[in-house]
Parts: structure tokens; C-alpha cells; sequence
């Protein structure tokens, strides 16, 4: 387990944010190589995409409904292109439940590449490296040294869960934290709302 009392060691270091950053990503690489352990959420989030980009809302019809004949034929052809994807998504008598700007990035994985678990991680990477230069913000803010950023980029269970599981919860830090960095750098919290809105619009937690 990776403990705070190793920073003041890597602050001394003029090189270590390098080392730090470095490592993290080549670790990331790493488990982007392996089929996902425990978790299959990642076949509703191609499912969506797909789906979207064919013309049709992912709110509408359920991949049972799909696979029973039930939907347009034009999913079910969509459906026996992949049918590796849509068999194996959970709770497949369900819509999908993610909002809307969830369901975005979903079809821009599928834009670029259908049915691609790699170009799914790589998107999820991108937002992970956004995250990691909004949380150096924040640092720099409260005259902290970025070797803290250690704490998220080393965290196993975050490396595990993004770059392993592929889970779409990654997609939505960025406005996690940029809306904390807004609220606490400015008294106008305007910023930060629409920080907190769009990540609702990813997943609905923040609403608390």
C-alpha cells in the first residue's frame, strides 16, 4: 500500500514527478494488454455507442429486446455483427441507465473504432491524463508539490479499475475536480456548477 510519508522523500528528487508520471503510465499500458478481470460493464458502453451511431436511442430498446426480434431490424442486425458484445452485457432486459453525455462518449468510442475494447481504454486514458493536469492545478493552488498526484496515479484499485476493467467512471473525475478546484479558487461558483452538471449528466452521484 502506497503511504504518504514516501512524497517528502520524492520531493526532494528534481526528477521524481517524471518518474512518477512515467511509471503510472507504463503500468496503465500494461493492463490495457489483459482481457478485463471480474467486470463485464464494458459491453453495455460498446452496446451504447453502437447503437447510437446506427441512428437509435439506447433508452428505447434493451438488448433482450434487440435478441428476441423485438427492436428494428436494423439493431438486430447491429446486434449479429457483434454478438460477442451484446450476449454478454449485463442485465440485458434493462435500457441502458447511464445520461446522456455518458451515452456521448460511448458513441464517440464507437465512432472511431466499433465494438474496440482498446480504443474504449485509450479514451478512458485520455481523460485519466486530464485528471492528473487538473489535479497538478489544484496542487499548485494549495502550494503543494506535485509528487502528491502519486496518490491517485500509483492507486492500484484506480489502475485496476480504468485501465484493467475499463470502467466508465474515469470519464467523469475531470468534472469532479475541476468543479472542486473552481469552487475553491474562485468565489463565483458558476464554473464549478457547470462542472458538477455535466458530471451528473455522466453519472447521477454528484447530484448529492
Amino acid at each position: 500500500m502506497l503511504l504518504p510519508s514516501c512524497v517528502p522523500y520524492l520531493q526532494v528528487r528534481s526528477h521524481s514527478i517524471y518518474w512518477i508520471l512515467g511509471i503510472g503510465l507504463i503500468v496503465r499500458i500494461a493492463f490495457m494488454m489483459f482481457d478485463p478481470v471480474l467486470e463485464i460493464d464494458f459491453y453495455r458502453y460498446l452496446w451504447d455507442g453502437g447503437v447510437i451511431n446506427a441512428g437509435y436511442s439506447p433508452y428505447k430498446w434493451s438488448p433482450d429486446q434487440v435478441l428476441s426480434g423485438e427492436a428494428p431490424i436494423e439493431l438486430q442486425n447491429l446486434a449479429s455483427s457483434a454478438p460477442a458484445v451484446v450476449e454478454s452485457i449485463n442485465y440485458p432486459h434493462l435500457t441502458t441507465i447511464y445520461p446522456p453525455v455518458a451515452e456521448a462518449v460511448f458513441a464517440l468510442s464507437s465512432w472511431i473504432k466499433p465494438w474496440d475494447l482498446t480504443v474504449w481504454r485509450l479514451i478512458i486514458l485520455a481523460f485519466e491524463l486530464v485528471t492528473v493536469g487538473l489535479l497538478s492545478c489544484i496542487l499548485r493552488h494549495i502550494n503543494r508539490s506535485s509528487v502528491w498526484i502519486i496518490l491517485y496515479w500509483w492507486n492500484p484499485i484506480v489502475i485496476f479499475e480504468f485501465s484493467n476493467a475499463a470502467h466508465m467512471d474515469a470519464i467523469l473525475l475531470p468534472f469532479l475536480i475541476a468543479a472542486l478546484y473552481f469552487a475553491r479558487k474562485s468565489r463565483r461558483p458558476y464554473a464549478s456548477t457547470i462542472c458538477l452538471a455535466i458530471g451528473t449528466a455522466i453519472k447521477l452521484w454528484h447530484v448529492l
